[in-house]
């Protein structure tokens, strides 16, 4: 059978009118039920080059009534959903049913999936037959204004009557929406006066073809629509295509100035961060620098240091003025309305989390926003963490009652996490500026939580005349770095009084029976941390057990309690601890049942301890006594 070839473009037949070539080779094959020969859609009357209406099929022509010139029917919206134009009777054939038109094109959400450089026999998968059919629409809805050349076959698959299984056919077909007739097109009147068809038209163009050039146009007529939403959606999704490498600076300064044009604040920035996650787009940009529009520069600054920071996850620079980029590009991000910031992927939601609890200094209780903290999964690991980190900042900044909230959250979803419980249980205590006492007395401390430092430990606080003495003691206790002694980490003063706060763990040690060897290693420890204090000038006129805290049965001994100690000079330090000292090991070696000396004690140490001896003399003792 023979088929028509390409018409003459000036054949007023071209688009479907009546007047056209009665029968003539491939005529009959054409033929539509009831006679219709193919591309005669449109009724008598219609004039040339007006669009169809949204849904218009074969034989299905303009309701009654409506102007020449209207690109859609009665009550379609701007964005081109909508509007249901009269179906007449007509037999199901090849490619009927619901058509993917009656949703009509929407912005575009996704890449195309139809492949057209396969081989021209290659089957359509059905994904690709579904997205063929969208394509098809669009040339149906269009067909007058695009105003193709189309032999039998193509006009079989435009008018419905065919179903698209011929790659090689659809190939063809399609690139005959070229870069030329798109101009052609745009350029005629029905296009320019109706901004929403305009938009519409160009969708389905960048469906077939994203070419840069009808990208841009695009996404310029999405700008001059209302619906500054669709105008987001249409331009993320539209530059995922855009290969940024073939544009030049011009043509890249317009595709920004039309997001800056297009979007309001919040949705300009979620466009523009989404720019730099395209690979091609920091090249295009790096390349295009100093020719670009001065708002756009200063625009995309402060963000594109944003998105180094927080989604690449660059170490911060050094240079004040790059960290104040940083800075304002993240205010701008976490400025964004709740349902914007749940929009951006997780892992860059928990990046963003991060960097706005480090950058805080914990007095703004929305520097972190809380929709981006409930947005993370609470069972998730980040969610834990990211808490613990934003309590502490918020304790440092006096905000208590809000790190409260936090904490509580995180005991609701990790009940099994001891340390968030601890951490609220310690926000509850007593306050002393930023020392908090928890109730909990050992050995003459308290335990208490230091919210500027989010420590735990015990303090040792004196109140009235003494806090000037605990202040003092604290000024060089602080500089004390010796192993058995508990470090200081960290003192302060409130009115009245003073307190320092250990990093002490364990219990207080007591008199309780021991073996002969546990008791000889407790006593020389004790006397060897007495003995490195002497040599450190530090003096201790009163040694009692419970000053030393032992992790366990047998475990490390730790010198905790220091009050009383004086600064001396080494040689005078150690002669005054001997007496002292002397005392700890008799305490530590004593029997209280037979009120002296443990009787299994070998004879040479028991001597030394029932006379007075220098401190380094009794750790030989007790070094020889506990080897044996």
């Amino acid at each position: 059978m023979n088929q028509s070839g390409p018409r003459d473009p000036s054949s007023p037949n071209r688009d479907g009118r009546r007047g056209g070539r009665r029968g003539g080779p491939g005529s009959g094959a054409a033929a539509g039920p009831r006679g219709q020969r193919p591309g005669q859609g449109r009724p008598r009357g219609e004039r040339p080059g007006e669009g169809r209406p949204k849904g218009e099929g074969q034989g299905q022509g303009r309701p009654k009534g409506e102007r020449p010139g209207e690109g859609r029917p009665k009550g379609e919206r701007a964005d081109g959903r909508g509007g249901q134009g009269r179906r007449r009777g007509r037999g199901k054939g090849p490619g009927r049913g619901p058509r993917p038109g009656a949703a009509e094109l929407a912005p575009i959400t996704a890449r195309s999936k139809l492949d057209l450089e396969r081989a021209a026999d290659a089957p359509l998968s059905e994904v690709e037959r579904q997205e063929a059919e969208q394509h098809l629409t669009f040339l149906r809805r269009f067909k007058g204004t695009l105003r193709l050349s189309l032999n039998a076959r193509e006009d079989l698959l435009v008018n419905g009557a065919k179903a698209p299984d011929e790659r090689g056919v659809l190939k063809h077909l399609f690139a005959k929406v070229d870069r030329a007739t798109v101009e052609r097109a745009l350029s005629r009147d029905a296009l320019k006066a109706d901004a929403a068809l305009r938009t519409a038209f160009l969708a389905g163009v960048v469906r077939l073809d994203p070419d840069p050039h009808t990208l841009l146009a695009y996404l310029e007529a999405v700008a001059a629509s209302q619906d500054r939403r669709v105008a987001a959606q249409a331009f993320g999704a539209t530059v995922a295509r855009v290969d940024f490498s073939a544009l030049s600076p011009a043509l890249l300064g317009r595709l920004l100035e039309v997001c800056r044009a297009a979007f309001l604040e919040h949705d300009r920035v979620q466009a523009l961060l989404g720019l730099f996650d395209v690979p091609s787009f920091a090249d295009a940009l790096a390349r295009a620098r100093g020719q670009l529009p001065a708002a756009v520069e200063e625009e995309l600054a402060p963000l594109a240091a944003a998105h180094r920071a927080v989604t690449r996850q660059e170490p911060l620079p050094n240079d004040e003025a790059e960290r104040g980029l940083i800075t304002a590009g993240v205010a701008r991000w976490l400025s964004a309305p709740a349902e914007v910031l749940r929009s951006y992927p997780l892992e860059h939601r928990t990046h963003l989390a991060e960097f706005a609890v480090a950058a805080s200094d914990g007095t703004a209780p929305d520097a972190l926003p809380p929709t981006l903290m409930d947005s993370i999964p609470r069972d998730h690991p980040r969610y834990l963490r990211l808490g613990l980190l934003w309590s502490e900042k918020l304790v440092r900044g006096g905000q208590v009652e809000a790190a409260r909230g936090v904490l509580r959250e995180l005991v609701t979803a990790h009940p099994e996490h001891r340390d968030a419980a601890r951490r609220l249980k310690a926000l509850e205590g007593t306050r002393i500026g930023a020392l908090l006492l928890q109730g909990e007395a050992r050995g003459g401390l308290e335990a208490a939580f230091w919210s500027d430092g989010a420590l735990h430990g015990y303090a040792e606080v004196a109140r009235g005349p003494a806090a000037d003495a605990l202040e003092a003691r604290a000024r060089w206790q602080s500089e004390l770095l010796l192993p058995g002694v508990a470090p200081v980490l960290a003192s302060g003063r409130h009115e009245d009084q003073a307190w320092l706060l250990l990093g002490a763990s364990g219990q207080p040690l007591t008199n309780a029976r021991r073996g002969l060897r546990e008791a000889l290693t407790l006593a020389d420890d004790a006397l060897r941390i007495l003995r490195s204090l002497a040599l450190a000038g530090v003096e201790l006129p009163k040694v009692e057990p419970t000053r030393f805290w032992q992790r366990g049965r047998g475990g490390q001994l730790e010198l905790v309690d220091l009050g009383g100690a004086v600064r001396s000079d080494p040689t005078r330090a150690a002669m005054g601890m001997a007496g002292p000292a002397l005392e700890l090991a008799r305490t530590l070696l004593w029997d209280e049942r037979a009120d002296a000396l443990r009787s299994d004690l070998p004879a040479e140490l028991a001597a030394r301890l029932g006379g007075r001896a220098p401190l380094h003399t009794l750790v030989r003792a007790l070094v020889e006594a506990a080897s044996r």
